[in-house]
């Protein structure tokens, strides 16, 4: 039976007191019963952890386990979710940002997928709301684009990611545990980059990203999110080690060089210095630095 099978949700969390309540609500009206909560917050100096105690001390009997990892020093985006993955008894992982909000059918939906079709890994389409976690967000997709590669083997797919590593929207997420083991977690060498190598490696493996289209999540176009795509692009690199974005830069570079992709190098090398004085300079010159890098491109 589906149900039966235990999902362990993972929270990662840093900062995250003005959303924290809607990830912990959405995750608490799962329709799905079977799950164990596991709540990995990166040393918040805010009132993020009073917040997370707080409402355990009323929902916890919602969950089969409830674990609590409240770091005494930060740790990365990588390292906090891999000592909550690697904490978990659940048959499947979903992993859930500090402001990540799930639709109720989510995991019932992502699990009952995995199960019928046996999957290892799925990514459920998502609803782009703007800030307040309700209003719809006018946003550019290409969603021809993003249906073809789901639609794509894994070695097209490993060469796709290569030349654009946003395409992947990863609030819609859910893995088999055993999968993230044989694939050693995400990689702890790339801060707040987990996803990108990590879907680097599984294709280059000959994983195929599978894609399941229904909206399972909502999807808060904000500049907090740990995984939000526009925040790789260019201010959240703040808290990214100068050694985690060489090795990011390394990664990319052998990849797109194995497939003699030259034009794209080169043009990585400017967008990337171009961030790197962003950095520098700070967020208020931000804006034009973007709209600079836009003239490049």
């Amino acid at each position: 039976m589906m149900e039966n099978k235990l999902v362990s949700v993972v929270i990662a969390s840093f900062n995250a007191e003005k959303y924290i309540m809607d990830v912990l609500n959405s995750v608490k009206e799962q329709t799905y019963e079977n799950l164990e909560l596991i709540i990995a917050d990166d040393c918040s100096v805010d009132h993020t952890q009073q917040i997370i105690s707080d409402w355990l001390s009323e929902h916890r009997d919602r969950f089969i386990r409830v674990e609590l990892l409240f770091a005494s020093e930060n740790q990365g985006t990588c390292r906090n979710y891999n000592r909550a993955m690697k904490e978990s008894n659940g048959e499947y992982i979903k992993l859930v940002d500090g402001d990540d909000i799930l639709l109720p059918e989510c995991i019932a939906m992502l699990v009952d997928e995995c199960e019928r079709k046996k999957l290892d890994l799925l990514i459920g389409d998502v609803l782009w709301v703007q800030d307040d976690g309700n209003t719809y967000a006018e946003h550019y997709e290409d969603t021809i684009k993003k249906h073809e590669f789901y639609e794509m083997d894994a070695e097209r797919q490993h060469r796709e990611l290569l030349l654009n590593n946003d395409i992947i929207i990863t609030v819609g997420e859910i893995f088999r545990k055993t999968f993230m083991e044989r694939f050693h977690w995400f990689d702890e060498r790339y801060d707040l980059l987990e996803d990108y190598p990590f879907w680097l490696r599984i294709t280059e493996a000959g994983v195929k990203i599978p894609f399941f289209n229904k909206k399972v999540a909502k999807y808060r176009i904000s500049t907090t999110s740990v995984r939000n795509p526009e925040k790789k692009t260019l201010i959240y690199n703040v808290r990214i080690s100068k050694a985690s974005k060489r090795n990011f830069y390394k990664l990319r570079l052998k990849g797109l060089l194995k497939e003699r992709q030259f034009s794209i190098i080169l043009r990585n090398i400017r967008r990337y210095l171009i961030r790197d004085i962003v950095i520098f300079l700070g967020n208020s010159n931000s804006n034009k630095l973007c709209r600079g890098l836009t003239i490049l491109e």
